[in-house]
C-alpha cells in the first residue's frame, strides 16, 4: 500500500469518528437541551459540522479507491467501472443469422385512426459466448398469427452496427 492510499485510510477512520462524534452531537442536541434554543442550535450546528467534516474523507476515499476495503481494488483505478464496448464479433457483416421467435406484441401507442401495428421478436442464443440478443421486426399492420412463435427467422445484418438489421418474415422455418 503506497503512503498515499495509506493516508487516505487514517483520513477515512478519522472521519467516521466525526462523523459518529456528529450523529452523537446532534442527538445529544435533541435530549438534552429542551427549550433552550441556543443551545439546541449550538448542538446541531456543531454536530452538523462535524458529520459534514467526517463524511468527506470517505466520500473522498470511495471516489479514488472504489467501494471496499481497498484490499481488493485496484488502487490505480479511478473507482469507476470502464464502460467496455460491446462486442460485435458474433456479427455476420452481410450475412445473416438464424433467430427464434419468440413472440408477437402490439404497439400501443399508435392512435386509434392509423391502426394496430404488431411486431415479431425474436432471439438468438450464442451458445459460444453465452449471451443472448433480441431483435424486433419491422411493424405489420395484420396480425402474423401465432403459429410462427417457437419458429426460425432469418437476421440480416448489413454492417457490424447491432442495430443495423433486418428481420425477414418471408423465412421462416
Amino acid at each position: 500500500m503506497d503512503r498515499k492510499q495509506e493516508n487516505l485510510k487514517k483520513l477515512r477512520v478519522f472521519g467516521y469518528l466525526a462523523a459518529a462524534a456528529g450523529i452523537g452531537l446532534i442527538f445529544l442536541g435533541l435530549r438534552e437541551a429542551g427549550y433552550d434554543n441556543a443551545r439546541y442550535i449550538g448542538f446541531q450546528a456543531v454536530g452538523a459540522v462535524l458529520l459534514l467534516l467526517g463524511i468527506t474523507p470517505a466520500i473522498r476515499y470511495r471516489q479514488q479507491y472504489g467501494a471496499g476495503s481497498g484490499a481488493e481494488q485496484n488502487p490505480y483505478s479511478s473507482g469507476r467501472e470502464q464502460i467496455q464496448e460491446e462486442d460485435t464479433s458474433w456479427i455476420p457483416v452481410g450475412g445473416w443469422i438464424f433467430a427464434d421467435v419468440i413472440g408477437i406484441t402490439r404497439n400501443l401507442r399508435t392512435d386509434a385512426s392509423s391502426g394496430v401495428e404488431y411486431y415479431v421478436i425474436c432471439r438468438y442464443r450464442d451458445f459460444k459466448e453465452h449471451v443472448e440478443h433480441t431483435f424486433t421486426s419491422r411493424s405489420m399492420k395484420e396480425y402474423p398469427g401465432k403459429e410462427i412463435i417457437g419458429k426460425r427467422v432469418k437476421v440480416f445484418f448489413h454492417s457490424k452496427d447491432p442495430e443495423d438489421y433486418t428481420v425477414d418474415l418471408n423465412t421462416v422455418e
